[in-house]
């Protein structure tokens, strides 16, 4: 393949597994803005609570990143990228940084009411198992099928 041509494709986001993404990304979401903030919360974990936190925040992020097509820049960039987005809520950003500065269920709720309230999606949010079995398989298991196997290095 032609350098140049190659080099394009690298750039182009690939729409294909689009819907897939999103819905890895919800349940990132889903699981840590609802179960683990709130077990961070009544355990009284401050890990716990600002790693839900920052988890909620990448996921609903990236469900955004996702449907505009574009590439996740890195962490460092993340809020000031999601800002240029197209298709978001206006205050997306803004809802993401007051959750991470003062992590709260009053906070959470604003930050998933701005991503779950937003049209268009095509998600079952009701399907709980669903989200639960696509968090499972791709953050806790996925080392089962990785090179990377923490176990064997």
């Amino acid at each position: 393949m032609e350098l140049s041509r190659l080099i394009e494709r690298i750039a182009t986001y690939p729409v294909t597994g689009k819907e897939r993404r999103i819905s890895l990304f919800y349940s990132i979401f889903l699981l840590n803005s609802l179960y683990f903030f709130d077990c961070a919360v009544k355990d009284g974990s401050p890990y716990l609570v600002h790693r839900a936190t920052v988890d909620a925040v990448y996921g609903g992020l990236r469900m955004f990143f996702a449907r505009n097509e574009r590439f996740f820049p890195c962490h460092r960039r993340m809020l000031a990228e999601a800002r240029r987005l197209p298709d978001k809520p206006e205050d997306l950003a803004a809802k993401a940084e007051a959750f991470c500065a003062a992590p709260s269920p009053a906070a959470r709720d604003a930050f998933v009411a701005v991503v779950k309230e937003y049209p268009g999606w095509n998600l079952d949010f009701g399907d709980h198992n669903l989200h639960l079995s696509t968090y499972v398989k791709a953050m806790e298991q996925s080392w089962v099928n990785s090179e990377d196997n923490a176990f064997e290095l």
